[in-house]
């Protein structure tokens, strides 16, 4: 489910990249409901993937993270913003809860709980900086996964997959309020979005399925 995810992820973004004007004009006429079908389906084949590794009270709680995150993308493409912002938010602290879980705290890396510090700040610092007529709301929207991010470098879970990965999350999230500022409107940032946010949710799922847990012979977040 995981390869699949990445093979049809990989075919929305050659189309995103198209309707957001910069290659691939022929896709740009794929229409709107196979779009939704499309980026429903790439997401969905992540949620199943999680949900099938899911052994262990902290997996489950990171499965249902992804699930939210697929319902949260689904009324994003129905055009439904608001709606999917309170709902992405909501999946950010059931993660964060997750990785709390399986914290090591002092246990990781120095430059590991650095980055973990630094994150939130990063986030709002880009934000103001190339958001800055987004309003505030959309300002403050990425420091919700920045927390996710700060709290997958301070856990167990493997941190070129889970922490780079939302890390990865996140920045897709600033990259969303600087395209929301800006006068080409956010439809022209919409490729790197996806990019960034699809590409988070492949690692941050792949880190779920290699993490030990019980179940697969192995001690692990529980």
């Amino acid at each position: 489910m995981w390869c699949a995810a990445l093979i049809v992820g990989a075919g929305y973004w050659a189309g995103a990249i198209a309707r957001s004007g910069v290659a691939f004009p022929a896709l740009a006429a794929i229409p709107p409901d196979l779009v939704v079908v499309w980026k429903a389906v790439s997401t969905g084949c992540l949620v199943a993937a999680a949900w099938l590794v899911a052994t262990s009270r902290t997996g489950a709680l990171l499965a249902g993270s992804v699930t939210i995150i697929f319902v949260a993308d689904l009324l994003l493409a129905l055009g439904q913003t608001g709606a999917a912002g309170g709902v992405f938010i909501a999946a950010h602290l059931l993660s964060a809860q997750a990785y709390r879980r399986a914290s090591v705290g002092p246990r990781r890396p120095r430059f590991a709980r650095g980055l973990a510090l630094s994150v939130p700040a990063l986030a709002l610092a880009a934000t103001m900086l190339g958001g800055g007529s987004a309003g505030l709301v959309l300002l403050i929207f990425p420091l919700f996964s920045a927390l996710s991010a700060a709290t997958a470098l301070h856990s167990r879970f493997p941190i070129w997959l889970n922490g780079l990965g939302a890390g990865l999350f996140c920045a897709s999230d600033v990259i969303f309020v600087i395209g929301a500022g800006s006068p080409a409107g956010p439809g022209s940032l919409g490729w790197l979005v996806w990019f960034a946010y699809f590409s988070g949710l492949l690692l941050i799922v792949r880190g779920l399925i290699v993490a030990p847990q019980p179940g697969r012979g192995h001690a692990a977040p529980h």
